[in-house]
């Protein structure tokens, strides 16, 4: 439980300095590609194989409206997040996908603001990627 509350808070403090502005190099972690945050939304997503007490996984940021971050999909996964108002707890599958009942969990996360309003930290394990894939493509693809 502490290594999990630890991430969590590695997460929302780096979170906290791209939001505000702050260039992570500046804080000794890795600084992204992306431009600086303007108006509008700024999300911080991770993937990591596991359940939540697992190691980091991959990282990338987004923003929406304008698009941009590192997210390698910012426009889809921005337009997709559009379509339950930044909520993720409402991302669902769509067109009733196969999910199989194969057990390999892989958890994500989400925090920043969405239209100015505080996000996260959300967490979710989902059973597979493939499941991950049916329910929140694009957001979660990096």
């Amino acid at each position: 439980m502490r290594q999990m509350m630890s991430k969590i808070s590695i997460i929302a403090t780096t979170a906290a300095m791209m939001i505000s502005g702050v260039n992570a190099s500046a804080a000794g972690t890795r600084s992204t590609d992306s431009p600086g945050f303007a108006a509008g939304s700024q999300l911080f997503l991770t993937v990591g194989k596991g359940t939540g007490n697992t190691p980091l996984g991959a990282v990338r940021t987004l923003t929406c409206d304008p698009d941009g971050g590192s997210h390698p999909h910012a426009t889809k996964a921005c337009d997709r997040l559009r379509e339950v108002d930044g909520d993720f707890s409402k991302l669902q599958p769509k067109n009733n996908p196969v999910c199989p009942t194969l057990w390999s969990p892989v958890t994500v996360t989400a925090i920043g603001t969405w239209k100015g309003r505080s996000i996260g930290p959300w967490q979710k394990t989902y059973e597979n990627k493939f499941c991950l894939h049916a329910a929140t493509n694009p957001v979660f693809e990096f």
